[in-house]
């Protein structure tokens, strides 16, 4: 690195602590020339900024003074001489515009391109204005450094402390706009100790690794890291903090702040190890344990999380309160949280997928808990991929097989490598085509047989079959907690030993469901895929279903005394809201799970059913009572024009005996329709119903009449 004391230079060796403590030592103070100075209006004491016209009558009395003649439609040439410019003042300004040439001389210009050529910020590249306390960083054009620089990654920023002697004691929200930002890679950034307020969201697109805040950081606005929406892509982001510093403090690369009633300054060995931990977390991709001495801290607040992370990640004992910004987005999350008892409040929702160990006294695990985080205790134990915690009764499964990456997660990330290798030079990387990449990653992903990690690596399900354990360490499994299974391959089996399904299991991308009997009761909104291909056949044990489950999906209930086809409307579910006692005159199977008189009105609305044909057919064919009056608006339906052949098309191609018998008695079935009834089945070969047809047409009473026997 050059000996000359630059804002910004280029470095991708030293060590971060060696930079960190150069910079402090030496913090920068530059002129008012070095920089752009952005005066923003302000109103003096006394003055409104509101619009302000002249009386009504004297601004309509006539044209004003000097343009009593008026022009010929220019409006450009009246709207500026409007403001008190003759036209021979304006085109004397136009000819001196036309002599510049476009260029302007600014002065110290000179000192300013050698100031850029040595890789310093000048008066185009850094942008501030005056605050009441002192100045504050408002623009910094990255881009601009590193053009002057000649290279594109690797930057080492660091802020200046004071301007004209007076300090800099804020970085503006808008400091490091996404234009000057763009495809430039910093390694480093400082923040001297002079600033106190960092704006919300300062950092968000600058790719830079590692951020170093001086002893005078009071605030910081939430920081939001997406490790995806930067360019280049970055690998990681860590912080450190100046030992001196009351309020932050940093640990293996992660922000804390103290509570505001303990907020003691730190001793300068903790903080120094602190810092130094921090500096080597950026390096080694937050790697390092946290020392023992945590749980000595005073409660603090998680204000970032060091990033990449871990399969398992521990929020520190010490934390209070995780903020809303503490985890890095466009990065893969851990699949178990780790957290303290001492852990209030969770306001990040990114790791809300993982399975967080938490203790039940922890103030936070009840809130984690309604917002359908999947908790779990110490005891929980991973079997071939899924997360089982244990009870009195036996084994819950907490967490299912992980989602696997979509082809769009896949082709940005082969892409990002790609464009890196490019840039880098690198051919390896390079060569991959965007059309390759697409294609590797669609073979990745059905590589991977849609359950996250490869086939042969996984015993808890083959390809894309989901069949879980009637036991797990010696207990039987029977519940499935909250959200388990959010997703879940093409194929699921319950064991007979579940008794209990409990809210949000979704099951998306799930195809087929096996339920078996032993299960007492699904919570809400569970097997929402939308996907499955065949009716659910639900256990005669099931005493309750929840409302928003089996969403758009057929279901046979009553041991198949009625298929019942759910509405995808959440407003529109006829599961009842709690356990039902059931409708005497209705088999209980059927009534105590289904408000049947809502899906009976469903069903003369049509209201979003997936098969609304299928829906009536079954209803008319079922053993479920059915009022006389909804029975035959059910078969005017199906007699209608649209309806007709193609209902008989289905009942020949699916339906039962049972089916024409029931279709045969409803109705549906008549001197009508019975002709082209019989010869649809006998196309079909389904000489069982065509042969009990023709059996109920013998037993009818013959004509006595010779008008009745030659009738049409």
């Amino acid at each position: 690195m050059s000996e000359t004391k630059q804002l910004v230079f280029h470095d991708s060796e030293t060590d971060l602590d060696v930079l960190i403590e150069q910079a402090h030592k030496n913090p920068h103070a530059l002129e008012a020339s070095d920089v752009t100075v952005i005066d923003g209006g302000r109103a003096i004491a006394g003055e409104s900024w509101g619009q302000k016209l002249a009386p009504y009558q004297s601004w309509t009395q006539g044209p004003a003074k000097g343009f009593e003649s008026g022009t010929d439609g220019d409006l450009y040439p009246v709207g500026v001489l409007g403001m008190g410019l003759d036209e021979d003042r304006f085109n004397q300004l136009l000819d001196q515009a036309k002599g510049l040439g476009g260029r302007v001389e600014l002065s110290g210009g000179a000192a300013v391109l050698e100031k850029r050529a040595q890789g310093l910020a000048g008066a185009d590249l850094i942008g501030v204005r005056r605050d009441k306390d002192g100045y504050v960083v408002a623009s910094v054009d990255v881009r601009g450094m590193a053009e002057a620089l000649g290279v594109t990654k690797d930057l080492v920023i660091e802020l200046p402390a004071y301007i004209d002697g007076v300090p800099v004691t804020r970085i503006a929200a808008e400091a490091f706009a996404r234009r000057h930002v763009q495809g430039i890679g910093v390694r480093l950034l400082v923040v001297p100790d002079t600033v106190r307020n960092i704006g919300a969201n300062a950092f968000l697109a600058l790719s830079v690794g590692f951020i170093h805040l001086g002893a005078g950081v009071e605030h910081i606005g939430e920081q939001r890291c997406d490790l995806a929406g930067t360019s280049p892509r970055l690998a990681g982001r860590a912080y450190g903090t100046s030992p001196e510093n009351p309020r932050f403090f940093a640990q293996d690369g992660s922000l804390f702040e103290r509570a505001a009633s303990k907020a003691p300054a730190a001793t300068a060995a903790e903080a120094a190890g602190r810092s130094g931990a921090a500096a080597r977390g950026a390096e080694s991709a937050n790697t390092a344990e946290s020392p023992a001495s945590a749980a000595a801290e005073a409660p603090a607040d998680l204000v970032f999380h060091a990033c990449p992370y871990r399969e398992t990640e521990v929020v520190p004992p010490f934390v209070r309160n995780v903020r809303a910004a503490a985890f890095a987005e466009g990065c893969q999350p851990p699949s178990l949280v780790r957290c303290g008892a001492a852990l209030r409040r969770v306001e990040a929702k990114t790791w809300d997928d993982a399975v967080w160990i938490c203790p039940p006294k922890a103030p936070a695990s009840a809130l984690l808990s309604r917002r359908g985080v999947r908790l779990a205790s110490e005891n929980a134990v991973q079997v071939d991929g899924c997360w089982y915690d244990f009870s009195e009764d036996g084994a819950t499964l907490v967490a299912g097989p992980p989602k696997p990456a979509s082809v769009s997660a896949s082709f940005a990330r082969l892409a990002a490598a790609r464009a890196a290798g490019v840039r880098e030079g690198d051919a390896a990387r390079a060569t991959l085509s965007p059309k390759e990449a697409a294609a590797k990653a669609a073979y990745e992903f059905a590589a991977a047989g849609q359950a996250g990690v490869p086939v042969e690596d996984t015993a808890t399900f083959v390809g894309e079959v989901l069949s879980l354990p009637a036991a797990v360490a010696g207990k039987p499994l029977v519940r499935i907690g909250p959200r388990a299974l959010p997703w879940a391959p093409a194929t699921v089996v319950v064991p007979p030993t579940v008794r209990t399904i409990e809210r949000e299991n979704t099951c998306k991308s799930t195809l087929h469901l096996v339920l078996s009997e032993g299960l007492q009761e699904i919570g809400q909104h569970c097997f929402c895929s939308r996907k499955l291909q065949e009716p659910v056949r639900v256990p005669r044990t099931v005493r309750w279903i929840g409302p928003g489950s089996f969403e758009y999906a057929q279901v046979v209930l009553g041991g198949g005394a009625l298929v019942a086809h759910v509405s995808s409307s959440q407003m529109d579910s006829c599961f009842w809201p709690e356990p039902h006692a059931g409708d005497a005159a209705a088999p209980s199977a059927v009534s105590a799970l289904f408000n049947l008189a809502a899906y009976d009105d469903q069903l003369l609305r049509q209201s979003r059913l997936p098969d609304p044909m299928g829906a009536l057919l079954h209803r008319l064919a079922s053993d479920v009572p059915l009022d006389d009056a909804i029975r035959k608006a059910l078969v005017r339906q199906l007699q209608s024009d649209a309806l007709r052949e193609k209902a008989m098309e289905a009942v020949a191609r699916e339906g039962s005996r049972h089916t024409v018998e029931r279709l045969l008695k409803a109705g549906f079935i008549n001197n009508a329709t019975f002709d082209r009834q019989i010869e649809l089945l006998r196309r079909a070969n389904r000489a069982d119903c065509v042969a009990f047809l023709m059996e109920q047409r013998h037993e009818q009473p013959k004509p006595t009449s010779s008008r009745a026997r030659f009738a049409l």
